[in-house]
């Protein structure tokens, strides 16, 4: 072992003396035991001379592991601080008691704090700002912040490292790794809570946050994206100011983004219009946004009628996507489109500003009699959705949010598109937000989720079906002689049968099962609360289906089989091991002549 490894070895070991010691300290020597922790060469006797303190011995378990994680130190609190947004799998009174560890994280000093400045800028102090207070803003465990002015009289907060950090989390983060192993080697009562996940998901938090250039690569992003569409004031990088372990970001008053100056103080519906619309950013699937925007809009706005047009992909009609207040007739079995060339939502589209109309009078004159649409008071406001392109850059419109007949006698007046315009900001936000996550998690050809994703769902099925004691069932499935699909009619032809085999699946299965492609012509379903029993039913109806379909490519007429294999999970068994049983029954299946389903035994 060369003299840096042993070096590792010997400050790892010491670490794990450490924490071991804490633990015990603090009434958890069972844990220690249990883990084999004990196997470390301790001090004579110092592992195990500990008795508990009195104030120690009244804590509950929580507040004692609270204890623990504050006195091992930054790593510790910061995995208290993350599994406090774990309240789905941590019980209620540790998220609650992991919540006060913020409050124990100390502050460097201010000679430190100037130490890691004058280096990051090879300057001294007084070079590089006008003032700055040496007493920390605030804390956390990777930086501080401080107040400081520069040169030129610029307010700017600034956000230092805290020395060594990097190093302190590093070494602890490769110890956490080990333990979490152990714990799902030794605590199988704990597997539902995946601690290697969590660990991995702390590793991840913890470069994010030390990665300062990083961050304010991402505060300049939300700078550009937001700034001509947010009221109020977005904080600007100082990038001369900026590197590895300095952030610096002009100061703004404590009102954050929100400007309630800019509104009146009488004029509190669209701050709370505001704090509904955050809501919108939960939602990623298209459809739920435009659903949750059309009611927000008519219960905030007053509006009787409210619709949603987007730009279909030749961008020559919009097609309305989710409407409230209008009769059916008004839409047709193909949806509803509007023609851009020829309608007042396609004059907002091209002109890129909002119309808005009180009455007939007030109509554009490209529409004199008052236009296509159906305004039973001639009422209305129509305001483009527009969204920036993947870097920021570029603004483009993708439709409009389209309001009408405000309740009660009063008409639109400019001061209403203040609020319109607003919402059809977060509009355009969350949807863009939408299509990031379906392209991030939906295979685009087939409609069906990714490998990644799909095994994140199953992941979460097994847990719930072994913490429940539910059924759960997969079928492996794989469409038979698909490369000769490919050489008979061609690759566009195979992508036209996997699309019809996804578009199948789909339809047949709902949405309580999940559908996803492993890969090439191969595809999963998870069935929840299936038995196998259950699951052969619905392979078979899977399998007659697509056996029954003619599919046509240029003209020609395709038929395609596929093969299934079923298993159903064994609780506590891995995801790789339920999955290669379905994929030891798809190999039998098609050894015994294919479009058959055949379950693991």
């Amino acid at each position: 072992m060369s003299v840096l490894r042993l070096d590792k070895h010997n400050r790892q070991s010491s670490r794990v003396n450490d924490i071991a010691t804490i633990l015990t300290q603090y009434g958890f020597r069972d844990i220690v035991e249990r883990l084999c922790l004990n196997s470390y060469e301790f001090e004579a006797g110092h592992f195990c001379q500990y008795t508990l303190m009195d104030e120690i011995e009244k804590s509950s378990v929580a507040e004692r592991v609270a204890l623990v994680f504050e006195k091992l130190g930054f790593t510790f609190i910061k995995l208290g601080q993350l599994l406090c947004k774990h309240s789905d799998l941590i019980p209620a009174k540790y998220v609650k008691t992991f919540e006060n560890l913020k409050e124990t994280v100390k502050p460097f000093s201010s000679e430190e704090a100037v130490e890691v400045l004058e280096t990051a800028f090879d300057a001294s102090l007084n070079d590089i700002f006008m003032s700055f207070r040496k007493e920390p803003k605030s804390c956390g465990v990777t930086a501080q912040v401080h107040h400081a002015t520069l040169k030129d009289g610029t307010p700017v907060v600034v956000k230092i490292k805290r020395p060594n950090i990097e190093k302190i989390l590093e070494a602890d983060i490769e110890i956490l790794k080990r333990f979490a192993k152990l714990i799902d080697k030794y605590y199988p009562e704990l597997r539902y809570i995946h601690p290697q996940q969590i660990v991995g998901e702390l590793s991840k938090t913890i470069k994010h946050e030390t990665n300062f250039v990083m961050e304010a690569v991402a505060v300049s992003k939300i700078y550009q994206l937001i700034k001509n569409n947010m009221t109020g004031n977005i904080p600007r990088v100082c990038w001369e100011y900026t590197n590895a372990d300095v952030l610096t970001l002009e100061y703004y008053d404590e009102k954050g983004l929100i400007d309630t100056e800019f509104y009146g103080n009488d004029d509190l519906n669209i701050l709370a219009l505001k704090d509904v619309l955050q809501k919108l950013t939960f939602y990623l699937d298209k459809k739920a946004v435009m659903e949750q925007a059309v009611k927000m809009a008519c219960k905030f706005l007053g509006v009787k009628r409210c619709s949603i047009a987007l730009l279909n992909k030749k961008n020559t009609h919009l097609e309305i996507k989710y409407a409230v207040g209008f009769p059916s007739s008004f839409f047709n079995s193909e949806g509803t489109s509007i023609d851009v060339n020829s309608s007042l939502s396609g004059l907002a589209v091209k002109t890129q500003k909002p119309i808005i109309a009180s009455c007939q009078e007030d109509f554009p004159v490209e529409f004199p009699k008052g236009g296509p649409g159906d305004y039973k008071n001639d009422s209305f406001i129509i305001n483009p959705i527009i969204v920036n392109d993947l870097w920021g850059n570029k603004q483009k419109v993708i439709g409009v949010l389209n309001i009408s007949e405000p309740v009660g006698p009063v008409p639109f007046i400019e001061e209403d598109l203040k609020s319109i315009k607003e919402l059809s900001s977060y509009i355009g936000n969350a949807l863009f937000n939408a299509f990031l996550y379906r392209r991030a998690t939906i295979d685009e050809l087939t409609g069906l989720y990714m490998r990644k994703t799909l095994f994140m769902h199953l992941s979460n099925k097994m847990d719930v079906a072994m913490q429940e004691d539910r059924p759960l069932t997969i079928l492996m499935i794989d469409v038979d002689n698909f490369k000769k699909v490919n050489d008979d009619f061609g690759h566009q032809a195979g992508d036209t049968v996997l699309k019809c085999v996804g578009k199948t699946m789909l339809s047949i299965l709902g949405n309580q099962n999940i559908v996803g492609r492993y890969g090439g012509e191969e595809f999963i379903v998870i069935l929840p609360n299936t038995a196998l029993s259950e699951s052969i039913v619905i392979a078979e109806n899977l399998r007659e289906s697509i056996e029954r379909k003619n599919i046509e490519c240029n003209g020609k007429r395709i038929q395609v089989t596929f093969s299934v294999g079923i298993a159903e999970y064994l609780p506590g068994e891995e995801i790789d091991e339920l999955i290669n049983r379905a994929d030891v029954a798809l190999y039998k299946s098609k050894k015994s002549g294919r479009n058959k389903v055949i379950y693991f035994v």
